[in-house]
């Protein structure tokens, strides 16, 4: 009885409601597709994916597409399905580089389903969790809009997504309506020849603006004086100096230790990289080996039915290489390197925890002289602590501590 009831109320009051703000949404977003000179589909483009992340995507691509299959093609259309290109050069970028080597795996693998209009692999897995380049790649989209609306490149057909999504644009389809007039008529190939255009701008633009402005580790300086800048604002203190002093030794020596921090920073790019080799000849034995293991089915099969000395023969070698089958060569030159490159930075990594931990005691007895109450006092910490741990967060070997402020101490 309640299950029937629940159907009800989704059916005949949260579904109407539900397309009432859907129509609403997309209603909102067409008048802001329609600002001049290309600054309304800018705008468009920079939200469409945050609104991806949301889930808005969906019922407002549902939207552009039944307004295009009645015959109307949109210039929203255009927008809908080309945001992924900055975000895919974004992801380009950060592979590239990163010192992290999971980080560059997993970004490259990222790529293939972006061209295909996937991006939820790259938002999730890459961009996002790192915030500036999912910016960066939105600020791409936009930047190309101008070019979308200047050059009247709306989509006219119904289709799919990514690169496919080239043969949405025919200015002479046949499912265009009569009375609909294009602002700019272009022959098939002109067309084509523009969204590729654009499309290679918006990718170009997306990768560009990673490569030069993203830094994947934070300055660990700069950000340990962000803390200190927040006790100055919540002592009200009005001697900057005053504050810094406390700090000076701290300062100093984060400055003095940038050797050290590169030093480290090598030692999980070196650790990271082999760890990847690693990984993948684990992946390309599993593979052959569950092809031999195919075979050895195939040929039990046929030994049921049929004894055969030379089948016999052939299951026998079969079995011996799945059971001794491995790059044995291969793994154990790396686990010596591995082994190799973990003694060669142990003094270094030690001496570099035991400053971590010095600056980390120093920090907590000099807050102490600060009137701060408990979440200031916790937050302020949780910044000295991810400056002071950037390497380690970079490659995520520890998680940054979460800084939440109250409103009014933000």
């Amino acid at each position: 009885m309640i299950l029937n009831y629940s159907w009800f109320i989704l059916w005949f009051a949260l579904a109407p409601i539900a397309s009432l703000i859907e129509f609403v949404l997309f209603k909102l977003l067409t008048l802001i597709g329609n600002i001049p000179y290309g600054f309304g589909t800018a705008l468009f483009a920079f939200l469409w994916q945050p609104l991806v992340i949301i889930g808005w995507h969906t019922p407002l691509g549902v939207a552009i597409d039944t307004s295009i299959s009645s015959g109307t093609p949109q210039l929203l259309g255009t927008v809908n399905v080309t945001p992924y290109w900055g975000q895919l050069g974004a992801v380009v970028a950060l592979a590239i580089i990163t010192k992290n080597m999971s980080l560059r795996k997993m970004a490259f693998a990222t790529v293939p389903a972006g061209i295909f209009g996937i991006t939820e692999p790259i938002i999730y897995g890459v961009n996002l969790p790192r915030v500036k380049p999912f910016i960066y790649g939105c600020v791409a989209a936009s930047v190309r809009r101008f070019l979308i609306e200047n050059l009247d490149l709306d989509m006219d057909i119904m289709g799919t997504f990514g690169i496919l999504s080239i043969l949405r644009f025919n200015d002479s389809a046949w499912s265009i309506n009569p009375e609909f007039n294009h602002a700019i008529n272009y022959s098939q190939g002109a067309e084509i020849g523009l969204v590729f255009l654009t499309w290679s701008i918006t990718f170009t633009v997306g990768f560009l603006i990673t490569f030069f402005f993203y830094k994947e580790r934070k300055n660990e300086l700069s950000y340990f004086k962000k803390a200190i800048n927040k006790i100055i604002k919540f002592t009200n203190s009005e001697n900057k100096k005053d504050v810094l002093k406390n700090f000076q030794k701290q300062l100093e020596s984060i400055k003095n230790s940038e050797i050290n921090y590169k030093k480290t920073e090598k030692y999980y790019s070196q650790i990271s990289k082999i760890e990847v080799k690693l990984a993948i000849i684990e992946e390309k034995k599993s593979k052959i080996r569950n092809n031999i293991f195919k075979k050895l089915n195939q040929l039990k099969l046929k030994l049921q039915f049929k004894e055969n000395e030379k089948l016999y023969n052939k299951f026998q070698i079969l079995n011996n290489k799945y059971s001794t089958f491995g790059y044995d060569t291969e793994k154990n030159k790396l686990q010596n390197e591995l082994t190799s490159v973990i003694s060669d930075y142990k003094q270094n990594l030690n001496d570099f925890n035991n400053f971590k931990e010095e600056i980390i005691l120093e920090t907590k007895q000099i807050l102490k002289k600060f009137k701060l109450n408990k979440n200031q006092s916790e937050q302020v910490q949780n910044i000295m602590w991810n400056a002071i741990n950037s390497v380690e967060i970079c490659f995520e070997i520890f998680d940054s501590k979460n800084v939440n402020f109250k409103k009014r101490e933000q």
